[in-house]
């Protein structure tokens, strides 16, 4: 092989390589519509929900607990990703913070639960309604 025809080779291996990379996260931007993560706990978070003074009252109540929870949930992540780089490998470790990640996220769903449930018994139908938006899956945009 050519030193030109070496060139080109590794070239178009490049060229192959970040246009997989591109597909790849197009396709997986498309398959979540384009939008990050969703659900009745981001709907509440940034006020999709809460347009209805009864629900913003019940949540405000919740709000300081809910970002404590998500920084508690952040730092079990932080260990889970810690005890799979750990070399050398322990897998007791691995389980015990996976074990954290559960309970960590657990408490964080119940303390949801409980806002949404507080904001359901305050809120008119119409604002259920609404609430319950964060609990459907998000429809396919095509473009």
């Amino acid at each position: 092989m050519t030193p030109l025809a070496k060139r080109l080779a590794i070239g178009l291996l490049i060229s192959i390589a970040l246009n997989l990379l591109c597909a790849g996260f197009l396709l997986g931007r498309g398959l979540r519509g384009g939008r990050g993560r969703q659900g009745p706990a981001r709907s509440l978070e940034d006020g999709q929900a809460l347009r209805h003074p009864a629900l913003r009252r019940a949540y405000e109540a919740e709000r300081g607990h809910v970002k404590g929870r998500r920084d508690a949930v952040r730092q079990a992540r932080a260990r889970v990703s810690e005890a799979l780089r750990i070399e050398p490998f322990q897998p007791a470790r691995l389980e015990q913070s996976l074990a954290e990640l559960r309970s960590e996220t657990t408490k964080t769903q119940e303390l949801v639960h409980r806002a949404l449930v507080k904001a359901a018994r305050e809120g008119t139908p119409e604002a259920r309604s609404e609430l319950s938006r964060g609990f459907e899956r998000p429809a396919r945009r095509r473009r």
